[in-house]
């Protein structure tokens, strides 16, 4: 059995979108503000984008749930919710 790498791990997680109900929402008005931008910086999977006119764009289809733009946003910009049970990332090969 060939040993997986992280790439190889990373690559093989799978999530259930639900699109009905993000688990994370940010506040265009305080975030559009917000000189740090911490969450674009602390994301892993790098979910937070900031556009031409200085927003802050979120994907929450790809996101870990690790939690750290929460951890890092002193603005309270965002709202953050576990995602409904059988939604959200699944890790298989951890």
């Amino acid at each position: 059995m060939k040993k997986l790498t992280i790439e190889d791990k990373v690559g093989l997680t799978k999530f259930k979108v639900d699109n009905g109900k993000p688990h994370i929402k940010i506040k265009p008005e305080i975030c559009k503000n917000c000189a740090e931008k911490y969450c674009v910086t602390v994301c892993p999977v790098e979910n937070y984008k900031v556009d031409d006119a200085g927003n802050v764009i979120f994907a929450f289809e790809g996101c870990y749930e690790c939690g750290s733009c929460r951890i890092v946003c002193d603005k309270c910009g965002l709202e953050w919710d576990y995602p409904l049970g059988g939604y959200g990332v699944c890790f298989r090969e951890g």
